[in-house]
């Protein structure tokens, strides 16, 4: 699936395609995924403890300060898609 990915060092969010995949998502975050909805067809993936953990600093979203690895991804329903081109043609770099 397409994806957007930002590691906390990256200056901006790049395109990936990722397996739709329990263990790659966890994989790439570094542990247990939670996700944050962001749009009606768009979560964050990111870090269930990566808090907890001392994660680095990735960026800020509406007042909410992610750590660690995180993916923005589509959603149909309750499964994760394609990131919606809405976003992904978005300027996230202020993410």
């Amino acid at each position: 699936m397409r994806a957007l990915f930002k590691a906390p060092k990256d200056d901006k969010f790049r395109e990936i395609v990722v397996p739709n995949k329990l263990d790659v998502l966890q994989q790439l975050v570094g542990g247990h995924i939670e996700t944050v909805t962001i749009a009606t067809d768009a979560v964050i993936i990111c870090n269930e403890e990566g808090r907890i953990k001392g994660l680095e600093h990735n960026c800020n979203f509406c007042g909410l300060d992610l750590v660690g690895p995180v993916l923005i991804v589509g959603t149909d329903g309750e499964d994760f898609a394609d990131c919606p081109m809405s976003v992904t043609m978005a300027n996230t770099a202020i993410w």
